[in-house]
């Protein structure tokens, strides 16, 4: 098999190229903005990986890389993380971009793409969800950028007998893969004084997955998800409540003996509401080998 990665130097990216290469030949397409060529360096040099510098916003780069290849898994996204005052940004590294890779996948024969979208698709929603829940619209631009994206995957795929995956995934983390949760947290953590505080009752939950299951939830779809459209949640192992997953965060941090108190008034954690549920991909046979813990844990190595 032959494979094209969008993104495919990012933290994630890099990951997944890993295993593609172990199945064939690999081309990247990457604008190299976060994305670095040293991930991907050994895979480049013993020649299983093509990095090719080139702009997902652009349909001639996508499509100029295209043919010859029997699938493409479209990663690129914006470095962003949450809303710009760009409002173009998610727009156009999101919704635009998917058009580009879907269109030259049309034109070049392409037979299988696998879109990687987010658990924001499902709007501000508690408790869990699975693939159907779609009632409540996206609230953010990222996630309204996502789930134009899944409807141009759908629409691809129904017009144009093409074979569509989207993997939709909420927090995921690990070795250079941090998420805004952490990131905050981490910065809260360094600039308390005699003790840090945060707002709510510690009690929320979220769960959070390791970038290594990502990757096989990934695969597995893209070997085993019905044609031609495919929605599937990567749900975590388990979850976290907030005040054990500052205790583990802080455990690991240079200042574990730092008090830690949940009041009213302190400005709280930004929090992934949604808790996704996995059914349909554990029926595919995926079952995630790591757990929040580990998954936070990893992500330290930043």
């Amino acid at each position: 098999m032959r494979a094209l990665v969008t993104g495919g130097a990012g933290s994630l990216g890099c990951r997944l190229v890993e295993r593609l290469a172990a199945r064939g030949a690999v081309t990247v397409l990457d604008d190299l903005s976060t994305g670095t060529r040293a991930r991907l360096a050994p895979l480049i040099d013993r020649g299983a990986v093509e990095l090719v510098r080139g702009d997902v916003r652009i349909l001639s780069d996508v499509d100029a890389v295209m043919s010859g290849h029997d699938a493409v898994f479209h990663l690129a996204a914006s470095a962003e993380h949450g809303d710009s005052d760009d409002t173009r940004l998610d727009l156009e590294v999101g919704t635009i971009a998917t058009h580009n890779v879907l269109e030259a996948a049309r034109r070049r024969g392409v037979p299988r793409v696998v879109l990687s979208s987010s658990a924001e698709v499902y709007g501000d929603v508690d408790g869990p969800v699975d693939e159907a829940d779609l009632g409540a619209l996206p609230s953010t631009l990222r996630g309204a950028s996502k789930l134009a994206s899944e409807a141009l995957a759908a629409a691809f795929a129904r017009t144009f007998a093409m074979s569509c995956v989207v993997v939709r995934a909420g927090a995921v983390v690990g070795p250079g893969r941090a998420h805004p949760t952490l990131t905050a947290l981490d910065a809260r953590i360094e600039a308390a004084t005699d003790a840090l505080l945060l707002g709510g009752d510690g009690e929320r939950l979220a769960g959070f997955t390791h970038v290594d299951d990502w990757v096989e939830a990934a695969l597995l779809a893209f070997d085993r998800a019905p044609a031609p459209l495919s929605a599937l949640n990567v749900a975590p192992r388990d979850l976290l409540r907030e005040d054990a997953l500052v205790a583990a965060r802080l455990a690991a941090s240079a200042r574990p003996s730092l008090p830690v108190r949940f009041v009213p008034g302190a400005p709280p954690l930004p929090w992934p509401r949604v808790q996704l549920s996995g059914e349909r991909l554990a029926a595919l046979g995926f079952a995630p080998s790591r757990g929040s813990e580990e998954a936070l844990g990893d992500a330290r190595k930043l």
